[in-house]
């Protein structure tokens, strides 16, 4: 195999904790679909 002298992928977790009631930015009903998952930089997950 090719030797790989360069860590291509970066991953990064942040944990977020709410002081007071959150206040959401959107209210009501939200579909969630592909395009919430898939942009330019998606190519580097599988499906």
């Amino acid at each position: 195999g090719a030797k790989i002298d360069y860590n291509w992928y970066r991953s990064t977790l942040y944990r977020i904790e709410a002081i007071k009631q959150p206040k959401p930015v959107v209210e009501g009903e939200m579909i969630i679909d592909e395009k919430v998952y898939k942009d330019d930089e998606s190519w580097a997950t599988p499906y």
